[in-house]
């Protein structure tokens, strides 16, 4: 109290703004300090969630391939090939965005590792195409054609011949049961009566020339059917494979969608508590230097109304010729100490005009 007796009221109000002020300028550093982790936060859960939503492309885009995959093999059309073709190219720039989010080494790796593990799949299924266009698709195509168009010259060549029809007969039967079943038995027997057909030959009544032909055709027959053999056998064999190579890239993705989800709700969950604690710290602060600024306010505010009113409380009792009235507030060396001052100097004049006026009528009656 002290302090303000000999503060200018200017200054007094001037602190009262300055502490305001003050008050805001905290109020604002604390803001901008509280909220900037807020941003980091933000787009950590804007980036997570990002790459839980790519995880689920790959993941989408690679169950559409098997889809493809699976149709493909079940309807030998190629259009199912085509698309396979194409949603390898919808599917790849997701794995570049996954790098984008996922700048840890071990991620990066395991996220070219996945990449790789794809393309290897891709590149596997257009082998297993590729193959199957060789055996033929359609199946008047490719070696398909050839068996098909061997067959039918050598069942017309041996239509006079019966009993090597009947030979060739079962040779084409096994030829059938081995395309559907793909057993090695069959594939055995068709080598066994090719070789009963040969020795048959020998003794039919054939001209060397039509015996020379149809050994050709047996021959060419049977080269084409090992062909289509090896290829189906290398085909299921590749199947096996693309399965594999599709479970082997599920850890992965699991593990980028389990880690982006909880990274996501860690991110989300410290958003909303920086955002709790920094409401909390605000309020708090803006209470506090509002209690600060109003107990200031009424202090200062009754150091000055309080030696104000005493001032004029002074005036007034000189006014009505009090002079024992003691002046208050002299000690103060502002505004308020100058009034009061001057009111001390009037009750002197006062008193002084009050002896005068005595003295003079005292001797007046001497």
């Amino acid at each position: 109290m002290s302090v303000l007796k000999n503060l200018k009221i200017g200054a007094q109000i001037a602190l009262i703004a300055g502490i305001a002020i003050m008050g805001f300028v905290i109020v604002g550093v604390m803001y901008i300090t509280s909220t900037t982790p807020q941003a980091g936060f933000a787009e950590t859960q804007k980036s997570e969630s990002a790459g839980v939503l790519y995880v689920a492309e790959v993941t989408k885009g690679f169950l559409t391939e098997r889809r493809n995959e699976k149709d493909f093999f079940l309807r030998m059309d190629l259009k199912y090939a085509e698309r396979h073709k194409a949603e390898v190219a919808n599917v790849l720039p997701y794995f570049e965005k996954l790098k984008e989010i996922h700048q840890e080494p071990d991620e990066q790796q395991l996220v070219g590792e996945m990449e790789e593990i794809f393309l290897a799949y891709a590149a596997q299924f257009n082998e297993v195409v590729e193959d199957w266009k060789e055996i033929g698709l359609p199946q008047k195509e490719g070696l398909y054609k050839i068996l098909n168009d061997l067959g039918e010259e050598v069942v017309g060549d041996l239509k006079p011949h019966p009993e090597l029809l009947v030979v060739f007969l079962e040779m084409r039967e096994h030829e059938k049961s081995f395309m559907l079943t793909l057993s090695e038995n069959d594939r055995t027997s068709l080598a066994a009566f090719a070789d009963e057909f040969r020795a048959a030959l020998v003794d039919e009544d054939l001209s060397e020339a039509e015996k020379a032909e149809v050994a050709d055709d047996i021959v060419q027959y049977q080269k084409a059917f090992e062909q289509v053999a090896s290829l189906r056998a290398e085909i299921a064999g590749d199947q096996k494979v693309l399965s594999a190579t599709f479970a082997s890239i599920i850890p992965g993705l699991e593990f980028f969608d389990e880690k982006g989800s909880a990274d996501a709700l860690a991110a989300t969950e410290a958003l909303e508590e920086n955002k709790a604690s920094t409401f909390s710290l605000m309020a708090t602060t803006i209470g506090v230097v509002t209690v600060i600024v109003l107990m200031l306010g009424y202090v200062i505010g009754r150091g000055i109304s309080k030696p104000l009113a005493e001032v004029a409380g002074n005036m007034d009792e000189l006014a009505k010729g009090n002079l024992d009235k003691e002046i208050l507030n002299t000690d103060y060396t502002n505004e308020v100490g100058t009034m009061t001052k001057a009111v001390e100097v009037f009750k002197e004049n006062a008193i002084e005009n009050k002896r005068l006026e005595a003295q003079s009528e005292e001797e007046r009656k001497d």
